[in-house]
């Protein structure tokens, strides 16, 4: 049987290749749809292959083994073109990484920002190549991740502009009548107050990264709260616009990307082969084997954990500490205005637990979205998430001023001395706190003038305000004179500092 000179440097090229199923399993295509520059037709033969000579497919001899030399065939479209042209066009160096000859690859990289799909040079059909198939999967991610954003980003636009429209002076009418009506006899039989205590506490002590549950701030909880009927039946009918829209947040909240979804399944896999390892050959087991693990899986997975929903997460959390500061004030409100003479002692104290407990998740979970936005290095969300903490550190203190103001205590000289000194501790701890904030912004973020405006207008007027307004309640209770609470909420418009926008199309902006 006579070879012919092109079947000679094909067998030549392909010798050191093994086959299975078709496929070459040195370079991963499919040798039945690759093209011969001998074989090809005269029109194949005149394309161009290398577009960084210019040579077309006559010119290339794949013998040499050369990636200037080497073909791949797109599938989808039957082009052909050089590796090199391809690893070009495709970026792959910014995926894989290379000796410093450049002759060999040596490790994964991470590329900044998003990518497009690959696509033909020459007519935008797609590249299936599995040479590429790294550059593809992680295009495809990109698109799954710009879906998943956009969605959340709409989603908390619209549970922002219907949390704005909610009447607050309305629920306030509406609980301060109910509150001058209401008529609540002693209970015939008090529940165990321990037992909801240590409910409630474990509710605080869960680490998971998600605001906490609807369920778990619902007045008629049972198994959180005592709250009568009678109360809880108008203060559901006051507030019930923000329970939606604070459910709706809730499960976004609970939303993971693509990336995320990918990345957590990638890095599980291999803390758990790495642990298996481990397990195999004690003797060669480290002395912190799973934190070897995880150092080991976080190098192996190639790229560092996504970040845009966990950025959509913060904001989140934001949105549901802010409904629950309003319904924060609509309660106070109720308890301010309610007939102490028609509404028993004990059904006051149990009211006054429930904002307590509102304010203690406020204060929780403005701890955890800190600990992401840092977890991000994301600065401002930093800035606006110690903001929120240094507000809610002060609504509290003020609640628990006004509580012994109401049932009598703060006429005791040791109690009003001790709220004295908390005052002078927090005021003290509030500017340390805003100037370590000033500073490590700055410094991270640069001070140059445009940044350094939006710290001073977003952060620094603000916190400013809240350090004064320690420095007034500390007067006010050692002189024993009426305080007047500024308004943080014209101070400190939150919602104005959402900014919700599609943090994946500005490049996962600070």
């Amino acid at each position: 049987m006579d070879i012919s000179v092109h079947q000679v440097r094909l067998i030549k090229t392909m010798k050191s290749f093994r086959m299975t199923d078709g496929f070459s399993i040195v370079c991963g295509e499919d040798c039945a749809i690759q093209v011969c520059p001998d074989c090809a037709p005269a029109d194949k033969k005149d394309q161009v292959v290398d577009f960084i000579l210019a040579r077309t497919l006559s010119d290339v001899m794949p013998e040499t083994g050369g990636h200037d030399d080497l073909l791949i065939t797109i599938p989808s479209c039957g082009h052909v073109f050089t590796v090199e042209t391809l690893d070009g066009h495709t970026a792959i160096k910014d995926f894989y990484s290379r000796d410093t000859g450049d002759t060999k690859w040596t490790g994964l990289k991470t590329p900044d920002g998003p990518i497009k799909p690959p696509s033909c040079p020459t007519c935008r059909s797609p590249i299936t190549c599995n040479r590429f198939g790294r550059i593809i999967k992680r295009a495809d991610l990109d698109i799954l991740e710009r879906n998943v954003t956009s969605h959340m980003s709409r989603s908390l636009d619209r549970c922002l502009g219907a949390v704005q429209r909610f009447d607050e002076n309305r629920s306030t009418s509406l609980l301060v009548e109910a509150a001058s009506t209401v008529d609540i006899p002693a209970p015939k039989k008090k529940p165990a107050l321990k037992k909801l205590k240590n409910a409630q506490e474990d509710v605080l002590k869960k680490k998971d990264e998600r605001p906490a549950l609807y369920t778990d701030i619902l007045a008629q909880n049972n198994k959180l709260h005592w709250i009568d009927s009678a109360v809880d039946k108008v203060w559901t009918s006051a507030v019930r616009p923000l329970f939606d829209r604070y459910r709706d947040i809730q499960k976004l909240a609970e939303t993971r990307s693509a990336h995320t979804q990918a990345w957590e399944a990638a890095f599980s896999f291999l803390y758990e082969r790495e642990m298996e390892t481990g397990l195999k050959d004690l003797s060669k087991m480290p002395r912190n084997p799973k934190e070897h693990a995880m150092r080991m899986a976080t190098m192996q997975v190639g790229q560092p954990r996504p970040l845009a929903d966990r950025r959509f997460l913060v904001e989140a959390f934001w949105l549901t500490i802010h409904i629950r500061l309003t319904m924060n004030k609509l309660a106070q409100a109720w308890l301010e205005k309610v007939d102490q003479q028609k509404c028993h002692i004990f059904h006051l104290l149990q009211w006054a637990d429930y904002i307590q407990y509102l304010l203690k998740t406020c204060s929780i979970d403005a701890d955890k979205a800190l600990a992401i936005a840092k977890d991000s290095n994301s600065y401002r969300q930093i800035a606006k998430s110690v903001l929120l903490a240094l507000r809610i550190d002060l609504e509290t203190f003020r609640f628990n001023l006004d509580m012994c103001k109401k049932f009598g205590t703060f006429k005791d000289s040791d109690k009003r001395k001790e709220l004295r000194e908390k005052a002078i501790e927090s005021r003290d701890a509030c500017m340390q706190k805003m100037d370590l904030t000033i500073y490590e912004h700055l410094n991270r973020m640069g001070s140059g003038q445009e940044e350094a405006a939006w710290l001073e207008s977003t952060f620094t007027t603000t916190a400013r305000v809240i350090v004064d307004e320690w420095s007034k309640l500390e007067q006010s209770i050692w002189r024993d004179t009426f305080y007047q609470p500024v308004s943080l909420d014209e101070k400190m418009d939150i919602i104005r500092a959402f900014n919700f926008g599609n943090w994946y199309d500005s490049g996962l902006g600070n």
